[in-house]
């Protein structure tokens, strides 16, 4: 009785059988109507997700092969990124006609009308995002203005004007993190055994400074802090260790700042990693004073504001793709000017420099595009 009685909720009608849910959309069924049908079909399928879940395992094992009831709850498909529920024959029966389910990803980029409306946003808000890669921006863009409900870029424009919290929103469009804890750790193990040691002075007591540009969440400088930590010979000073981590986004530095992490993001680092350099705090981690103690973060515009100087070493990954390649260049001239002979600077794996010498660098790792200033270190 409970399962019938399931599937009669689910259908929408407590009157109505399971297997007669055969109605699908077409053109003539009006919209209004479809989007409550849809809405009472939500509503319906998260009371049974909340009263039977340990319903559920018999369901997906019985599939096609169960009494109606059982095909009625199977045959729903969870729509994750709509958040709504479209009965499994509703959705083959509209592919069959030939209409599409799913809306396009954006619709098709006009790019005079996106700097038009760059300029729009650049005079009237003060938002400037001209320097990123049009790909990037158009993608972020339309799918920012399908999660506030607008269809187009005028009327996208006429919600930002209403909506000072969206136009911050809009800012931070291109600083979404997308980081790890030790990212391409291949690299990393290049920096500790083949990178670092040199560069600490082995042992004499010289001030090292390292930079990471773009650190978003902080998993990379902390990363960076780990591998200096391993590497340090004995009795280096620690006082005499700048390394500065900034990003454009003040809500991800002091994200970074406070160096908890869940448990998930620092899973994948091992039992060992976690022990010497994690203290367990509520339901996740916290980065070790010591490794906090090194370094230093602040806000950082690449694009505007002057690069930090006297640098060793500088991993700037995975920042440069979101510029057109007139800002790349701009920005790896002032990057290269700002490392000192003989130091080093690491970029992201789809960012290979096509003439380094250009910049005064000389390939050190093509494979993990780490590059080496050119000339001889000097003691300092």
């Amino acid at each position: 009785r409970g399962v019938k009685r399931a599937a009669s909720w689910a259908a929408g009608e407590t009157g109505r059988k399971p297997a007669r849910m055969t109605w699908s959309p077409s053109a003539g069924v009006d919209a209004a109507r479809h989007r409550r049908t849809e809405d009472r079909i939500v509503a319906n399928a998260r009371f049974i997700l909340s009263r039977l879940s340990w319903f559920l395992p018999w369901a997906a094992a019985a599939g096609k092969g169960g009494p109606a009831p059982v095909r009625c709850l199977y045959h729903f498909n969870f729509s994750i990124a709509r958040q709504r529920v479209v009965p499994y024959r509703c959705r083959t029966a509209t592919r069959k006609s030939g209409e599409s389910v799913r809306k396009p990803a954006h619709p098709s980029i006009d790019l005079d009308e996106i700097d038009s409306f760059l300029r729009t946003v650049r005079s009237l808000f003060g938002i400037d995002l001209f320097a990123y890669r049009r790909s990037s921006l158009s993608r972020r863009l339309f799918r920012r203005i399908r999660l506030v409900g607008g269809s187009s870029l005028a009327e996208y424009l006429d919600i930002l004007s209403a909506n000072p919290v969206e136009r911050e929103n809009l800012s931070r469009l291109l600083t979404i993190p997308v980081t790890e804890f030790f990212r391409n750790r291949e690299m990393f193990d290049r920096l500790e055994k083949d990178v670092l040691p040199p560069l600490l002075g082995g042992g004499n007591g010289r001030e090292f400074r390292a930079w990471c540009p773009g650190c978003a969440s902080g998993e990379e400088a902390y990363s960076l802090a780990v591998s200096l930590e391993r590497a340090l010979p004995h009795g280096y000073p620690r006082e005499n260790i700048r390394l500065f981590a900034t990003d454009v986004d003040e809500r991800s530095v002091d994200r970074a700042r406070r160096g908890w992490f869940g448990a998930e993001r620092v899973r994948s680092l091992g039992p060992e990693v976690i022990g010497t350099f994690f203290n367990p705090s509520g339901r996740g981690y916290i980065v070790d004073e010591r490794i906090r103690r090194i370094i230093r973060f602040g806000r950082h515009d690449l694009l505007k504001d002057s690069p930090i100087g006297h640098l060793d070493l500088l991993l700037c990954r995975n920042v440069l793709i979101y510029f057109e390649r007139e800002e790349q260049e701009a920005v790896i001239g002032k990057l290269a000017s700002v490392v000192r002979p003989g130091g080093f600077i690491a970029f992201g794996s789809s960012e290979a420099l096509a003439a380094p010498s250009a910049f005064g660098l000389e390939p050190f790792d093509s494979a993990m595009r780490i590059y080496r200033k050119n000339g001889e270190s000097v003691s300092r």
